[in-house]
């Protein structure tokens, strides 16, 4: 076990030659690509040549750690599976930096790269394990290495949530693009023909089109209720925001069909307005407070719209 244990220990010396100064550096890297952000839009070439950096210091370790593999400390189980997990843990953090890499040029989207964050602190948390269970046989202060396992798997539990809230509003927000510029379409045609004397069944033919646009997206809405990313209550708190707005959305539109059959007096419009901007002003409230939580980039520009 002593000879094990000493070429086991030799293997994770080897290992550690570039490691702490690698993460050191991508750290630098880490900070640099914060502050780019918060004053570049994409695409930005800085922004891609720093993730592009930071890949090629991650894959750097990772030729380091496979070069390892024919190491003799690797014929004993635990040593090799440590390794091959700080392979994957290297190999994953590459791939995560090449979607930022990818995202910095605007060629794909944060949720792209939230998932591969995913993968990565994943790989991290058996990492840890690895590490944990080799550091029984090799150091005193085992219980203190194992005890950081608690806290990588709390890290990827967070970004599994942060991911599946960000795939759940990206469902919402792009079905909600579509329907608007649907119902913006309308209102430019009830524009056009808004001097006609009410009732005016053209009026009454686009605004009927616009209740059916609303209903169907909160019929969309409310099919989801379902969905796991619901589990959590800030997103459950934004989502209910979103129904009602929609759900006045819908009232203004059918108040819109009813004035323009002649059923309602106009100040019934301007009322349901009234709540349908209550009703938005909520929504805004909402979606600063998750920007905030899930860290967007556009976080300060959200909540501006919202007055915060």
């Amino acid at each position: 076990m002593a000879c094990t244990d000493t070429r086991t220990d030799a293997l994770k010396e080897a290992m550690g030659e570039r490691w702490d100064e690698t993460i050191d550096a991508i750290d630098v890297l880490t900070e640099q690509w914060d502050i780019i952000t918060a004053s570049e839009e994409l695409p930005s070439n800085r922004l891609a040549a720093n993730a592009h950096e930071r890949r090629n210091l991650a894959q750097a370790m990772v030729d380091r750690l496979t070069s390892l593999r024919s190491h003799p400390a690797t014929e004993d189980t635990s040593a090799r599976q440590y390794l091959e997990a700080s392979i994957t843990y290297w190999s994953a953090l590459v791939a995560a930096l090449e979607e930022e890499e990818r995202y910095a040029l605007d060629i794909t989207t944060w949720g792209k790269v939230l998932e591969a964050q995913v993968s990565f602190s994943e790989a991290f948390v058996v990492y840890k394990q690895e590490e944990c269970k080799i550091s029984k046989n090799l150091y005193s202060n085992w219980e203190e290495i194992c005890e950081e396992v608690e806290d990588t798997v709390q890290v990827a539990a967070d970004l599994r949530a942060r991911a599946l809230f960000n795939r759940f509003r990206d469902t919402v927000i792009e079905r909600w693009r579509e329907v608007t510029g649907k119902i913006e379409d309308l209102r430019e045609q009830a524009d056009a023909i808004a001097d006609e004397s009410i009732p005016s069944y053209r009026l009454a033919e686009i605004s009927g089109q616009y209740v059916e646009k609303s209903r169907s997206f909160l019929n969309f809405l409310q099919k989801m209720n379902d969905h796991p990313a619901l589990e959590h209550a800030s997103t459950e708190r934004w989502y209910r925001t979103v129904i009602a707005y929609w759900d006045q959305e819908l009232k203004y539109s059918e108040a819109m069909n009813a004035y323009a059959l002649g059923r309602v007096e106009w100040s019934s419009v301007e009322r349901t307005n009234d709540r349908r901007s209550t009703a938005y002003s909520a929504y805004l409230e909402a979606e600063c407070t998750l920007s905030r939580l899930h860290e967007y980039a556009d976080a300060d520009s959200i909540c501006a719209l919202a007055g915060q």
